[in-house]
């Protein structure tokens, strides 16, 4: 045994259940904290994330997803609904595209939502007149008194449509779409007066999700404020000149700077509350029973000059963030650079969020990320009906052309990219561990992997907080051996089970890394990083655990 060694139990570096943090200097980096988790996630082990396939096999043409929805219809057979450019399609399970228009103003955001009351749903496109789907998958336009000619997004909540037209947000009659409040009304048409600019999202609010809660909200943003509008009575009759007796609405400033130019960043989640993607890049979050909003996306305010972060967002493109709840975790997607489309994903995980509704340390919130390797417009979750909690998009870059994919495909880890595949590339790297003992040298021979996955397809770096780094590193088997797929070896061959070789590729493996004998050199400093790429298939990291030697006689330098 090395002199001075660390034990086992404190040697290890600590898994990476505070996320990354780009924001803190490298040596700031708290245990918990990691440097860099890019297209990996912490959830019991640090796990390679899944790949994406082609729902959709040929490309549709030069152009972005603007927008889409899954549809279940309570007189029909559920669809889904994707636009671009003119269009509004329909895409089956087989991939298949049927044509519901091609009216629409070209190549607009178009916000879809199902309202059960009418069984339709509706289209905005900020051009055109509010547009209806039947369960027939019939595209019309809206027809009655006061239809929005232009909106930008409809919602409904407690009985009604609201749909944000012009400055503000206007309201139809109880149960039905077609008689809506008149521009010139004084109080069926909400404006919030405290913020400033047009209203430029609307969202239901709601502990249980359903906005019928006589508790919920209907949050209006403007670019700099959020407002929230709540009542129970908002008039038999909108278009009278005067509020009928019992009318309750008011608006209520929430923040007068928070507010978002992002519409489709905007996530209600029930139970937990609703997030935003705010004007000056952060990520906001508004809980139940709570009237101020708090921001906790600090982390991802990136220092690092290889690390995109919210910070390096095209603030010309924020109308392209979007964010969505999938897999229990918010799923950020960031158009970065000059891009008009996203290519940068961060992921928060919500159950920190849900055990503490009440969290105050914002330190504790756990992204993982930058997921990169997609580029993507529209984003949609279909988790309703018998669907489960499945997440698609469509392909960004017009030059690739308009594809649609099954993300996080749990059969893959390769990304489609037009009809191309690139594998889903894993880079993590742990804090800078000093050991409790930043004053003096240590003396690292060996790191050990308890994994999962393929191993052989993993290269280890070791990084020292001031510059020096041994990479190439294998994860080898006890035998000294690099593993294998044909060949998964554990003590001196020992058959296990039905017959296969200790190590199946879907079983846990312990290897290690031998850093003198593969990296030719001696790996001394005050701050040790591990850092851990991965290329092809699956791979998750359950512990890592160094041998590792303090050197009281020699003091940092």
């Amino acid at each position: 045994m090395l002199r001075n060694r660390v034990p086992d139990e404190q040697a290890e570096w600590a898994d990476p259940v505070l996320g990354v943090n780009l924001r803190d200097s490298l040596e700031a980096l708290r245990p918990g904290e990691a440097e860099r988790m890019s297209n990996c996630f912490y959830d019991g082990g640090t796990r390679k994330r899944y790949g994406s396939s082609r729902l959709v096999t040929t490309s549709r043409g030069a152009f972005m997803g603007r927008g889409a929805i899954r549809v279940y219809p309570q007189t029909a057979t559920k669809f889904r609904l994707v636009a671009f450019d003119t269009n509004v399609v329909t895409v089956s399970d087989a991939g298949a595209i049927g044509t519901v228009t091609f009216t629409l103003t070209s190549d607009q955001n178009t916000f879809f939502t199902n309202w059960s009351i009418t069984d339709r749903t509706y289209v905005c496109n900020r051009s055109n007149i509010l547009g209806q789907i039947s369960a027939a998958q019939a595209f019309s336009t809206v027809t009655g008194v006061n239809i929005p000619a232009s909106p930008t997004m409809a919602v409904p909540f407690l009985d009604r449509l609201f749909a944000i037209q012009g400055d503000g947000v206007w309201s139809t009659q109880p149960r039905t779409d077609a008689t809506w409040s008149p521009n010139s009304s004084t109080w069926a048409i909400y404006r919030p007066s405290a913020g400033t600019g047009v209203p430029t999202a609307i969202a239901i609010h709601s502990l249980t999700g359903n906005e019928n809660n006589p508790q919920a909200q209907l949050l209006i943003f403007q670019e700099s404020s959020v407002t929230a509008l709540t009542g129970t009575d908002f008039g038999s009759d909108v278009t009278a000149a005067s509020p009928p007796t019992g009318w309750n609405a008011a608006l209520t400033l929430l923040s007068p700077n928070l507010g978002t130019r992002s519409p489709d960043s905007v996530v209600s989640v029930p139970g937990v509350g609703t997030f935003w993607f705010t004007q000056d890049a952060n990520v906001a979050w508004l809980t139940f029973g709570q009237s101020v909003p708090r921001l906790i996306g600090d982390k991802l305010f990136s220092n690092r000059q290889s690390i995109d972060g919210i910070n390096d967002v095209n603030f010309a493109q924020l109308s392209q963030v979007r964010m969505r709840y999938h897999d229990r975790k918010l799923k950020l997607f960031l158009p970065v650079g000059s891009n008009s489309y996203s290519t940068v994903q961060y992921w928060l995980d919500m159950r920190q969020l849900q055990n503490v509704p009440e969290l105050a340390d914002t330190a504790r919130v756990s992204w993982s990320g930058p997921h990169t390797g997609q580029s993507l417009s529209a984003v949609w979750v279909e988790s309703a009906g018998n669907d489960s909690d499945d997440l698609y998009g469509c392909e960004g870059n017009t030059s690739t052309g308009l594809y649609i994919y099954t993300l996080n495909d749990p059969t893959v880890y390769t990304d489609a990219v037009g009809t191309a595949t690139a594998a889903v590339a894993m880079d993590y790297r742990t804090h800078y561990h000093n050991w409790g003992m930043p004053s003096y040298e240590k003396w690292l021979t060996d790191v050990r992997f308890d994994f999962d996955g393929l191993g052989q397809n993993a290269t280890v770096a070791l990084n020292e907080l001031h510059g020096l780094t041994i990479s190439g590193l294998d994860i080898l088997d006890n035998d000294g051996a690099v593993f294998s797929t044909a060949v998964n070896r554990y003590g001196n061959d020992v058959l296990y089970g039905n017959g296969a070789k200790y190590g199946h590729l879907i079983q846990p493996f312990v290897g290690h890394t031998a850093v003198e004998s593969q990296g030719e050199r001696s790996m001394l400093g005050d701050a040790i990083q591990v850092q851990v790429t991965h290329d092809a298939g699956t791979f998750v990291i359950n512990k890592i655990l160094p041998q590792v030697q303090i050197r009281r006689d020699q003091p940092v330098s």
